[in-house]
């Protein structure tokens, strides 16, 4: 997703770029790596874990980049809400339901995650938090066999991506006890969020970001960053490439992303000490 992403973004915004006239930059193709000049031809898409959960996740010096030190936030780009979804064999019918269920049955009931520090694991880890219960992840390797294994009963709950949720729900393979956006979805509804169902101040989001290295003129920034919010900015761009995904845009200032990134690392460094997790490398 992130290179798919990246390179749809990275690719429309320099074809506006070049059709202007009498400009500087770009003068050759942008490409999409980690550590790279700071000359703005290089930059990096990144999902919000790689910022704001891995981190605390890894610990101190174990990562191979200082995530503060070694990239500049350009902006946000989309939103991914995940829904909160279980097998329809759960004597659970909405979120209040679900946590009563979770309290009576403590280390009982499991959840599937594509992976250790993924966002279907920290969104789990998050609900576990504000719920004040207990429940057991099992890891995979990637979100679709863990759906998949929801779906066969294997496994009792996940959180995903609304769009992979929605299909299997509507046919009934699932249920989903409600969406961790801030509102309900003009896709979907019908369907509660998490905090009106039953947890309030819950919210299970990713999103993904676009960064330049460290050093890179604060004017390069400045016009990478407009072109983004002009092509998000777009209905056509919105209803052919965003929508279908249903992902939503969250374009934003270098400042207010940076602002942004610093408060969500804040927020998950609590409950990843709160919960007692890590990651040796």
């Amino acid at each position: 997703m992130t290179k798919r992403l990246g390179a749809l973004i990275l690719l429309l915004s320099l074809a506006g770029a070049a059709a202007a006239q009498a400009q500087s930059y770009p003068t050759r193709t942008i490409t999409l790596t980690a550590k790279a000049a700071p000359d703005g031809y290089s930059l990096l898409v990144a999902e919000a874990g790689t910022f704001t959960i891995n981190p605390t996740l890894y610990g101190n010096g174990k990562l191979p980049y200082d995530e503060e030190k070694d990239f500049i936030p350009i902006t946000s780009i989309v939103r991914i809400n995940q829904a909160l979804l279980g097998h329809p064999s759960l004597p659970a019918n909405n979120v209040r339901e679900l946590i009563e269920l979770a309290r009576k049955t403590p280390g009982e009931l499991t959840y599937g995650t594509a992976g250790i520090g993924s966002a279907p694991h920290m969104n789990m880890v998050l609900f576990e938090s504000l719920a004040g219960v207990k429940l057991v992840p099992v890891h995979y390797r990637g979100a679709a066999p863990a759906l998949s294994d929801v779906i066969a009963g294997h496994v009792n709950l996940m959180s995903v991506s609304v769009s992979l949720a929605l299909p299997p729900f509507r046919t009934g393979q699932i249920k989903i006890f409600g969406i961790g956006s801030a509102k309900r979805l003009p896709l979907a509804p019908d369907i509660p969020t998490v905090a009106e169902n039953g947890l309030p101040g819950y919210e299970a989001t990713t999103w993904f970001g676009l960064f330049a290295t460290a050093g890179t003129p604060p004017a390069i920034v400045t016009k990478i960053n407009a072109e983004v919010a002009e092509i998000l900015a777009d209905p056509q761009f919105r209803e052919k490439f965003l929508a279908p995904q249903m992902f939503e845009p969250m374009a934003s200032s270098p400042e207010e992303f940076a602002d942004y990134i610093k408060a969500e690392r804040r927020k998950w460094a609590k409950v990843i000490r709160e919960q007692k997790l890590s990651i040796e490398k």
